[in-house]
């Protein structure tokens, strides 16, 4: 599992996105995940994401899962060489923490990365909180067909934007804890990334008011309901401590006990 987060503490556009990433590793610690690699801030280079892809790639067999979590900001260019065209790209940083157009991260090369390094049966997830009007990663594109990959991504909501963009910042991943809570509850404890995005959706709406909208992708010939979740904690399980501080959503984990014989990277 790659968890990928920016706070941009060196910019006007500063976020919070690093304390919410650890909640997602605490999440993969307590499911039993062997193989997390965080890149936090100036950590989060090109040369680092690009090597840490590859190398999630070599080691991913048919059977494994590769999650990739990122939260920062996202943005748009045009491509000079497919004229009316865009280039979506996550922003990154350069070894100073500092953000400029040679830190960009284009989805074209992300594409690429991940095609020619992980084996078409290796499942993988992609999730993206970066405050962006659409998805980063575009899997309608053909060349995902014969892939088993989901993208699941935060979309700025035409509605939330008066309200501010850090106000927004915390919705994906607690409402992405409520809902494996909410799940776990019923007495889930096996069910598919559609199932999982569905209860995604609900606690969005009802706890967050739906300030964030949130998008499922999936290559034309693969279903998100075909792919099994692959975070989900030993029972019991619970979220401990929900509340809203200025804005800022926080929430605390409750420790479970550790399941062994699970290998996700």
């Amino acid at each position: 599992m790659l968890i990928l987060a920016l706070d941009y503490a060196n910019s006007k556009q500063r976020l919070p996105s690093v304390s919410d990433a650890k909640h997602v590793e605490e999440l993969a610690k307590q499911c039993g995940v062997h193989e997390v690699l965080t890149l936090y801030d100036s950590q989060c280079t090109k040369d680092a994401v690009r090597r840490a892809i590859r190398s999630a790639g070599s080691r991913c067999d048919v059977n494994d899962y590769f999650v990739m979590y990122f939260e920062g900001h996202a943005t748009v260019l045009s491509d000079p060489d497919r004229q009316g065209l865009q280039d979506e790209a996550f922003v990154l940083v350069d070894p100073n923490g500092k953000a400029s157009p040679a830190t960009l991260f284009l989805e074209e090369e992300f594409t690429t990365l991940v095609l020619e390094n992980f084996k078409p049966q290796t499942r993988v997830i992609v999730m993206t909180d970066a405050g962006h009007e659409v998805s980063v990663v575009d899997l309608s594109q053909e060349r995902w067909k014969a892939r088993q990959i989901v993208s699941i991504s935060a979309i700025q909501a035409t509605r939330s934007r008066s309200t501010g963009e850090d106000t927004r910042r915390g919705i994906f991943v607690h409402a992405l804890l409520l809902a494996i809570d909410k799940l776990s509850k019923v007495g889930r404890d096996n069910y598919s990334v559609g199932m999982l995005f569905n209860a995604w959706l609900l606690e969005d709406e009802l706890v967050f008011r739906g300030l964030q909208e949130l998008e499922i992708q999936s290559p034309s010939d693969f279903s998100p309901d075909a792919m099994a979740w692959p975070l989900v904690p030993p029972a019991p399980a619970q979220i401990s401590c929900l509340s809203s501080v200025h804005g800022r959503y926080t929430m605390s984990l409750v420790p479970w006990t550790k399941r062994n014989g699970l290998r996700y990277s």
